[in-house]
């Protein structure tokens, strides 16, 4: 999903940040670690790993554990996904003609059947498999989500 971990080493210390994306723009601070005693593949992108976030909560933090996570506004940018949908994708039989890259191989698919948007949620784990993450169908779609110029989330 949106979740990640931002992480970098002050020294010895690794400092990271678990943030969860709730738009494009915004994203939420979830928890922070800092971890004196990491190791040393945790510094690495190749090797970093999500068993690396661990440690103590720090101290700024550790005061009131019952607080809201910190609202924070900043750019983000989302990464095409590597697999997309065939040409020839298919809902009930009706070809699909609004695809939307939700990246990390996570797509919305849709088709329109007289005024019914139908649309999927998928994920795909390789080119042949995927998932269903929701379904939906409208039988009053905007009339902006009917086009694929205008489709989105």
């Amino acid at each position: 999903g949106n979740v990640w971990i931002i992480a970098r080493l002050e020294g010895e210390t690794l400092i990271m940040i678990k943030i969860k994306y709730t738009d494009k723009a915004t994203f939420t601070v979830l928890e922070k670690r800092k971890d004196p005693k990491a190791d040393k593949a945790c510094g690495k992108q190749e090797t970093f790993a999500e068993s690396c976030f661990k440690g103590d909560v720090p101290e700024e933090d550790a005061k009131d554990p019952k607080k809201p996570p910190i609202k924070v506004v900043v750019p983000g940018e989302r990464e095409p996904s590597p697999i997309v949908p065939a040409k020839d994708s298919k809902i009930d039989d009706k070809p699909v003609t609004m695809k939307l890259d939700l990246g990390g191989n996570v797509w919305i698919i849709a088709t329109l059947e007289g005024d019914t948007l139908t649309m999927i949620k998928i994920r795909y784990t390789d080119k042949k498999t995927s998932s269903v993450l929701a379904k939906r169908r409208d039988k009053k779609p905007d009339k902006a989500c009917i086009k694929q110029e205008t489709f989105a989330e």
